[in-house]
């Protein structure tokens, strides 16, 4: 109601929704919570704390960052507020260094994988032929 009390009648959506006019007048100026106090300020800390880390941290390191400064806060309700303010961590999408250096160690290890002629184990000794 609050966002199309500027296109519609209040008292026309009340009756739409079946809600007295009174009780959303009490809602719109009822003082803010606790809850959501301490959620805007979270929210300040986590922004704080994203913007020193070039928003490359997510909520996992938000997280731990906020647990170190003695702050106890689930890593839930962390994800929830960096959502709700639109933060998100840097994405790897798979192209990232791990994932280069997992290719050339597999790469390298089907080459080697190519040139072996035998493999043998006797007792605690592997014996292992390689040609190139």
């Amino acid at each position: 109601m609050k966002n199309h009390s500027g296109i519609f009648l209040v008292k026309k959506m009340a009756q739409t929704l079946k809600i007295l006019r009174n009780r959303y007048y009490s809602w719109l100026n009822a003082p803010t919570s606790d809850h959501e106090r301490r959620d805007k300020e979270l929210g300040e800390i986590i922004e704080h704390i994203h913007k020193e880390n070039r928003g490359v941290y997510g909520s996992p390191q938000v997280h731990r960052e906020i647990k170190e400064k003695g702050i106890r806060c689930s890593r839930k309700r962390i994800a929830r507020t960096m959502l709700t303010n639109g933060l998100t961590g840097a994405q790897d999408h798979g192209h990232g260094l791990l994932k280069e250096l997992f290719d050339k160690i597999f790469h390298m290890f089907q080459v080697v994988m190519e040139h072996i002629l035998t493999l043998d184990y006797t007792g605690n000794d592997f014996t292992l032929l390689i040609s190139w």
